[in-house]
């Protein structure tokens, strides 16, 4: 073992050892900030550790004695480069989540002897849909986990039966907002940056992180159209690559449309005029800074809570689009290319919800036909 003075004035104490599936010279270092001959002795134990480790996950394709803590790490270390990093993001947090109420410290290969249904009921209580939300993303953990052979069998995962829960038609419901529901939100809202951007969302069916992204030049008041090209990662504060290739599209604007992007440009330029602001930015801040979305997120929230009685999110006003569009005649597949989708389970159950009540409603039309 040799040791290493760093550039911050540390001390990297450093070993040589043998990769066995390839043969090859590697090292093994751990940092420290202090150089004596106490803790020289106790880097060589440390380190005769750490190859140790080294060697058997390189020999046997698995570290051996992992917690779940350690494969929540590697889980994140993995998605980040396959997934967009709130994809990533999102399922680290319901991993460490997970962690929390299992423990952990908890050896991965112990997992199957947890009670893990009624762990979830004393950290989530009577919450059957929060909870069988975290069995859903805890199962797609485990899943990779044994593809990549950390676990050797997942026969456990049989046994976490889902919670019952509100019924399928209630539960779509409240991802959208029928028309009613939606004009008396609209009327509701007191903030006309917010008022605004709402009937923005879904006259145009635009996810929030599609429409922060726009520039002026996005939006072509000649050809009438909104070129979507890019996001927001609100999280990350930072314009990403779009989500799929086929959410690249121009979305028409119609009449009703191209009214509200005038007054959103007028509303605007008057706001950035008094406050100083120079930005190309189609739906900014008031700063000039892309939008605010937890501030939105928030607002709308409350408002529809207080005036709909049932609180939504942002995306739902996205499911909102597609559930007029539907009730107006539109296909799936011109849903799709509005939204710019290829698929969509939820705009899929929305479509069937809505058919089911045209169909209720002609039913309604014919029981008053008669002749004569």
């Amino acid at each position: 073992m040799w040791i290493e003075k760093t550039a911050d004035g540390k001390y990297r104490y450093v070993e040589r050892y043998t990769d066995p599936r390839t043969g090859k010279v590697r090292r093994a270092s751990l940092t420290r900030d202090k150089k004596s001959p106490q803790m020289k002795k106790k880097m060589e134990l440390e380190l005769t550790e750490k190859i140790r480790k080294l060697q058997s996950e390189s020999e046997h394709g698995r570290e051996e004695g992992i917690t779940l803590k350690r494969l929540a790490d590697l889980y994140f270390e993995s998605k980040k480069v396959s997934v967009a990093i709130s994809t990533a993001e999102r399922d680290y947090k319901a991993a460490k989540t997970m962690c929390k109420i299992l423990g952990e410290d908890t050896l991965l290969e112990n997992v199957y002897k947890l009670d893990i249904l009624g762990l979830l009921d004393k950290h989530d209580g009577p919450d059957a849909g929060k909870k069988n939300e975290r069995i859903k993303r805890f199962k797609n953990w485990m899943l990779w986990a044994r593809r990549h052979k950390y676990i050797m069998s997942v026969d456990f995962l049989d046994e976490l039966t889902t919670y019952k829960d509100r019924s399928h038609r209630t539960k779509i419901k409240d991802k959208f907002l029928e028309v009613s529901e939606y004009h008396a939100l609209v009327t509701g809202m007191e903030v006309k940056e917010w008022r605004m951007l709402t009937q923005f969302l879904v006259m145009s069916g635009l996810r929030i992180g599609e429409l922060t992204a726009l520039n002026v030049m996005d939006v072509d008041l000649t050809e009438k159209k909104i070129h979507v090209r890019k996001s927001y990662d609100a999280a990350h504060r930072k314009i990403t690559r779009i989500k799929t290739e086929s959410s690249i599209r121009d979305v028409h604007m119609q009449p009703e449309l191209l009214d509200l992007v005038k007054e959103i440009n007028n509303f605007m330029m008057n706001r950035n005029l008094l406050n100083g602001v120079r930005t190309n930015i189609f739906f900014p801040a008031p700063d000039g800074d892309y939008l605010r979305y937890y501030t939105y997120n928030k607002y709308l929230r409350e408002n529809s809570k207080k005036i709909c009685d049932h609180q939504i999110s942002v995306h739902a006003l996205r499911h909102t689009s597609a559930s007029l569009m539907f009730e107006q005649g539109f296909t799936m597949e011109e849903v799709a290319r509005r939204l710019g989708h290829s698929t969509s389970k939820v705009t899929r159950e929305i479509y069937v919800h809505v058919t089911k009540t045209l169909q209720k409603k002609d039913s309604e039309k014919l029981d008053m036909f008669k002749i004569g």
